[in-house]
């Protein structure tokens, strides 16, 4: 029954994930809403913009429109899906008042009623007006083919992320694909291949830039792959407005487990000179744990994540890597503590317990499936997919009056017609169901 959830999700709209009513706490390390100054990137101490949902970057973006500057993308997702035509004008309006608690709620994937998604971003950037030019670093390695640009606006045309007129503007320039987007000059190509840029730039890093290059800590050592990206940005040479990184893991697109690199980022990007030193213990830890973690050493991961720990206690991600040692080595209850000191320093490693979640139902524990879903809305009490999760599993365990209080309860949300049109149907069936007039229906 808990796998119902991820059918209908897929079924009723491509991108739309989990979604939530209100915004979820933001972690200690959010930042305030950019200045408007120039800095020479990591060669000037900068602040890290950090952002939980992908969405939220369009405020700091907004803060440096009138400023006319370049966006800098470092992604493999370009973030230019369109947004739903039906909403076009109400995201528009939102964008011109919106705060982050504003944008969390309107770009937050875990609501009944989003306005727009992480995947596009960019596209509502461009359609408000926000940049002159917009340069998408794609991730490629030393020696990597460089980018075609009839393959490029193929693929950006099949996926529905440019018009065929736009892919058609497409050509190449070198190792540099150039073109126009939303009526907006966009250049693409690997860092590598790019040249000093000229006026105002606005840096975003998407996590999704050094999933795509990272292979396995014996190949793309991690934590180097990431400095060598930023000393790559260092020898471009221009002044930057900003430089932005969204966490994303309440947009369900990025694990937990590299959740960490947020923190190092802004460390690096806060003292540049960093970038030509050896890494600090705690970050030497982490990088012998990705490394072990090809040869299966538990018990040196362990020993290692316990020395993290009392040198690093009041770190989220370091009791998130306890946790997720322990449970490796199959310690249960360790691990149960180590997450809940980590939810405890930053409330977003909750999302977690809906994979103990489903991990726990796959191996045929409902009731082990559901205290952990009851875990995770102690922390997201206004998620209503949790909700559904916990009202399918509580059907399926005979607890009836439990299953139809909380579909009540969601029947009185505003699901969204764009994202989730089969949701109050769905809800409707489920409620029959749960009464005894009829059959479940099967979304």
């Amino acid at each position: 029954m808990i796998r119902i959830l991820v059918v209908l999700l897929f079924g009723l709209f491509v991108f739309a994930c989990t979604q939530e009513k209100t915004p979820e706490p933001v972690p200690q390390n959010s930042v305030k809403t950019a200045q408007v100054q120039t800095l020479n990137l990591l060669s000037d101490p900068i602040e890290l913009q950090r952002f939980e949902w992908t969405p939220q970057v369009l405020i700091a973006w907004r803060s440096f429109a009138d400023s006319k500057p370049t966006l800098l993308l470092l992604s493999n997702d370009p973030l230019l899906q369109p947004v739903p035509e039906a909403l076009r004008a109400e995201v528009a309006e939102k964008l011109k008042e919106a705060d982050l608690d504003l944008l969390a709620e309107c770009g937050s994937m875990r609501r009944a009623d989003p306005l727009l998604l992480r995947d596009m971003t960019l596209d509502a950037a461009l359609r408000a007006g926000y940049f002159a030019r917009v340069v998408w670093a794609i991730p490629q390695l030393e020696g990597g083919a460089q980018v075609d640009a009839k393959a490029l606006g193929l693929q950006l045309s099949d996926a529905g992320l440019a018009t065929p007129d736009e892919a058609a503007s497409l050509h190449q320039v070198g190792p540099l694909v150039e073109g126009r987007l939303r009526d907006t000059p966009f250049t693409v190509g690997s860092l590598s291949a790019l040249q000093t840029l000229n006026g105002p730039v606005v840096v975003h890093i998407d996590p999704s830039y050094y999933e795509k290059l990272y292979r396995n800590e014996i190949r793309t050592p991690l934590l180097p792959l990431v400095k060598t990206s930023l000393e790559q940005l260092k020898a471009l040479q221009f002044k930057s407005l900003g430089l932005s990184y969204a966490d994303a893991n309440l947009d369900m697109r990025f694990a937990l487990d590299g959740r960490y690199l947020g923190d190092f980022l802004a460390m690096m990007i806060a003292d540049p000179q960093k970038l030509g030193e050896e890494l600090p213990e705690i970050w030497k830890g982490q990088a012998e744990i990705l490394y072990l973690k090809n040869f299966m050493q538990k018990e040196k991961i362990a020993q290692i994540t316990k020395q993290m720990v009392t040198t690093e206690p009041n770190s989220a991600w370091v009791r998130f890597t306890l946790f997720r040692a322990a449970q490796e080595s199959d310690e249960g209850e360790t691990a149960l503590q180590a997450l809940a000191e980590a939810v405890r320093l930053d409330p977003v490693y909750a999302l977690e317990y809906e994979n103990l979640a489903e991990q726990a139902y796959d191996k045929g524990r409902p009731d082990a499936a559901l205290q952990m879903l009851q875990l995770a809305t102690e922390t997201f009490p206004d998620n209503p997919l949790i909700r559904l999760k916990i009202a399918q599993l509580s059907s399926e365990l005979g607890d009836r009056k439990t299953a139809l209080h909380l579909v009540a309860q969601l029947q009185r949300l505003p699901w969204s017609p764009v994202y989730y049109p089969e949701m109050p149907d769905y809800l409707k069936g489920f409620a029959a169901h749960l009464e005894g007039k009829k059959p479940a229906v099967s979304p």
